[in-house]
């Protein structure tokens, strides 16, 4: 299930952040990276501890946004990581690990932070058995995927390309069930825009209610 929500930040909040962000410091990447993800990771970290605020942001907003809590049902999440890459970076097709900072994850996240013309390459490419998905969306949009597909993000060949990605402990945890629960959620939500609420709409929330007591697990 790859979902991509709109205007996860917006533009006063994309502007501090980019204010911010001039004179943040950056570390290599490769510090954070293990196994095999080392010799594919070629890009910048914000330093966390030195900016915690822009931290607390993301998460903040996050949590916050009924789109990301619809789609991913969080149980846990990680701490937010802010990437950038410059002219010539890349990161490698890889998989995340199975377990980051104690958070199963479930499912990943990608917030774009700049603007998609002020920079070529740096596309978010995940493997999917369609065929590779390309993404590159504007600022202040997120894209929701399973952590369990592969990915990489193109080579850079022109300005900066700034993200902040993180992962979801779901609760949830079968990618197919929890498609079930928001598809019926969003079915819901589209009936109630053209009638009142009524039995079919109780039923729909029964049902939605009862599979999830039935799939929920930690």
């Amino acid at each position: 299930m790859i979902k991509i929500v709109k205007n996860v930040l917006d533009g006063k909040t994309l502007k501090h952040m980019h204010a911010e962000l001039s004179t943040a410091k950056f570390d290599n990447g490769k510090l954070t990276a293990s196994g095999m993800a080392k010799k594919v990771k070629h890009n910048y970290q914000l330093d966390s501890k030195a900016h915690p605020d822009l931290i607390k942001i993301v998460s903040d907003t996050l949590l916050k946004n009924p789109s990301f809590l619809l789609y991913t049902m969080p149980y846990k999440i990680t701490s937010p990581i802010i990437s950038r890459y410059t002219v010539g970076q890349t990161y490698g097709y890889h998989s995340d690990g199975a377990e980051i900072n104690g958070v199963r994850t479930d499912i990943s996240y990608t917030l774009f932070l700049e603007d998609p013309k002020c920079y070529e390459g740096g596309e978010l490419a995940l493997e999917t058995g369609y065929g590779e998905m390309l993404f590159k969306l504007s600022a202040g949009d997120m894209v929701i995927y399973p952590t369990s597909a592969l990915h990489r993000v193109a080579p850079l060949s022109k300005g900066v390309r700034t993200v902040a990605v993180g992962w979801v402990q779901s609760k949830i945890r079968d990618i197919k069930s929890r498609e079930i629960i928001v598809d019926l959620e969003l079915t819901r939500r589209e009936y109630l825009l053209k009638n009142e609420p009524d039995k079919i709409t109780d039923i729909l929330l029964k049902t939605s209610a009862n599979l999830q007591r039935m799939w929920i697990s930690h």
